[in-house]
């Protein structure tokens, strides 16, 4: 039951995450109802080194949320709660192992879901930009990042499909970025130039040749065959960021989304570097002195409205210092140490393993050096959508790079009274 309960999550948490309000929430609900029915595999220390390394960067950042805790207000309370929460489900997964199967085909589903809402909202409803059931950037990240994740299961399985799954497949992953590009989250985009060499680099050490160039080179047409009835848009959305890049270095125009991050990164870089080590409390205390350096006249006022400094690393600077630099160095290095797939690795996983084992790795290295490349232009971890979609994630494919456990079958009645005698 708990292992049917572990698969239907491995499944429900791609595949809801942009499909519905909340979606990333159902699956991790249910992951973490199964590890609470469970309360053995609660306790559970995990065996494999990946765990207790993600158990350590859970930790980490679970601890720097908690410095923010205002008893004040209750809702500070939620993402330390749920970081809790997470390292209750890593216990589970050292005891059970998820299916990577249904991983794989909840992340077709959610790719698919992802671009197929993004069309309805453009083209029935007529929104200039996608949004899904959130915010505009990040349902496009999101939904690039579900499209990259369905490209990298296409890419390692499709060999063993049939036609019509492979097909389905390349449909999903072309809408999971469709839902990037009608969201026009220019962020996103950026984050590309730094993951295609990564991508490249892994796809060239898992498959040389020829062959896979061609199909590198296929896919980047059809790719472009779905961006060409969009070429306007995105053309237009792209020389609009080129404008406010220069009106800000120009005038000091900051009311723009463009001005509006340059102008946020400058505050947080001079904040982080008068108080370097510790920075200025977190947010309250990071609220208070950028209203005090606004009515100083110093940055403009367009900045209080919002909380967070548009890139992952100046807000932690200019709220935490060093130490939360560091912290989220960890955040990123560690999962991308667990998974970061060798040759080493590779030779020693069974054979039989080996394409599966290499899917989660690939998709676990996806996840985080996709959020590197969004955090540098929004900060991912202010909202919960954030949090929720790398943390289970992660949690899930550590638990499947843990071996499948062997049945040990049962005493026949003739070797039972052998022993016997």
């Amino acid at each position: 039951m708990r292992q049917r309960s572990l698969d239907v999550t491995a499944f429900v948490l791609p595949a809801l995450a942009l499909a519905v309000p909340s979606g990333y929430s159902y699956g991790a609900s249910l992951l973490l109802l199964t590890a609470l029915l469970s309360l053995r595999c609660v306790a559970v220390w995990p065996t494999a080194p990946q765990g207790r390394w993600l158990l350590l960067a859970l930790t980490l950042m679970g601890g720097l949320l908690c410095l923010d805790i205002d008893h004040q207000m209750p809702r500070t309370l939620e993402m330390p709660l749920k970081y809790a929460a997470a390292l209750c489900c890593v216990g589970l997964v050292s005891v059970f192992r998820p299916s990577v199967q249904a991983w794989s085909v909840g992340v077709m589903a959610g790719a698919a879901a992802s671009g197929a809402i993004a069309l309805f909202q453009t083209l029935v409803l007529h929104k200039q930009r996608a949004g899904g059931f959130t915010n505009e950037i990040q349902y496009g990240n999101l939904s690039l990042l579900l499209g990259l994740l369905a490209g990298v299961v296409l890419f390692l399985q499709g060999r063993s499909w049939p036609r019509w799954q492979r097909v389905s497949g390349g449909l999903a992953v072309l809408l999971g970025l469709l839902g990037s590009l009608l969201s026009q989250s220019r962020g996103g985009w950026l984050a590309l130039l730094w993951l295609v060499p990564v991508g490249l680099w892994l796809f060239r050490q898992h498959r040389p040749g020829l062959r896979s160039w061609a199909a590198m080179g296929l896919g980047c047409v059809l790719l472009l065959a779905c961006v060409w009835p969009f070429k306007a848009a995105l053309t237009e959305r792209l020389g609009h960021a080129v404008e406010e890049v220069q009106a800000y270095r120009s005038h000091g125009v900051a009311d723009t989304s463009v001005g509006q991050r340059l102008a946020h990164w400058r505050l947080a870089w001079e904040m982080g570097a008068d108080r370097p080590w510790l920075g200025w409390g977190g947010q309250a205390g990071y609220n208070v002195e950028k209203l005090n350096r606004v009515a100083s006249g110093a940055h403009p006022e367009s900045l209080l409205n919002f909380t967070h400094a548009h890139n992952e690393w100046l807000d932690q600077f200019a709220k935490r210092g060093m130490l939360g630099v560091s912290v989220l160095a960890l955040f990123y290095i560690i999962p991308l140490a667990i998974f970061w797939p060798t040759r080493r690795r590779a030779m020693a996983t069974p054979v039989g393993l080996r394409v599966d084992t290499v899917t989660v790795r690939w998709c676990g290295v996806l996840v985080v050096t996709s959020y590197v490349g969004f955090g540098m232009t929004q900060v991912f971890f202010s909202h919960n959508s954030g949090h929720m979609f790398y943390v289970f994630p992660l949690i899930l494919l550590c638990g499947m790079l843990a071996p499948p456990k062997l049945e040990v079958p049962a005493p026949t009645s003739t070797a039972a009274a052998a022993a016997k005698r």
